[in-house]
């Protein structure tokens, strides 16, 4: 069973704005300058941040990787507050029902999560740019990159697969 990747995306929506986010503030950190910021659409790539091409391998690496970096921070606070809810079984506090709060959390952690692995098109830009510095010879960054751009592109690739099984993990536990 294969599920388009806009299928996905719609229903993993704030994932896709976190990641592009992640993408324009590393940029912005860097004083790389963005020129477009498309946190959502309709359509492939379901984001997308248009900036300067960034002069360092560190940059490079950086901004391509910025939703593995920045996206678990932003999943955090509310994967705490899920968290605290399901281990005191807080259905209700005060008399503010929590289960529909819980499971819209959950979405959001589930999402954010999903998306914080960078797309193929960001491990290629690493890839390419730890070619052409280790032929450079200046540091042994690139050396270490290689095989995480590589690990990333492959994950990348088969992520449509990973949103299946996190469905049949969560319908497993009850959440859906």
């Amino acid at each position: 069973m294969f599920i388009p990747g806009q299928i996905i995306a719609l229903f993993t929506f704030p994932g896709v704005i976190v990641h592009e986010w992640s993408h324009a503030t590393m940029c912005r950190w860097r004083e790389i300058p963005v020129h477009e910021i498309c946190y959502f659409r309709f359509g492939d790539p379901s984001g997308y941040v248009s900036h300067d091409p960034p002069t360092d391998f560190w940059d490079t690496f950086l901004i391509s990787f910025a939703p593995l970096l920045l996206g678990p921070a932003v999943a955090f606070l509310p994967g705490v507050i899920c968290f605290f809810i399901y281990i005191t079984d807080g259905t209700r506090i005060g008399g503010i029902y929590l289960g529909l709060l819980y499971v819209m959390l959950l979405w959001f952690v589930g999402s954010v999560l999903f998306h914080t692995f960078p797309s193929s098109d960001d491990a290629k830009i690493v890839w390419n740019a730890c070619t052409k510095e280790v032929s450079r010879k200046k540091h042994p960054l690139p050396l270490v990159a290689f095989p995480l751009a590589a690990a990333v592109y492959l994950i990348s690739e088969f992520r449509p697969y990973s949103f299946i099984a996190i469905l049949v993990v969560f319908g497993f536990f009850g959440v859906i």
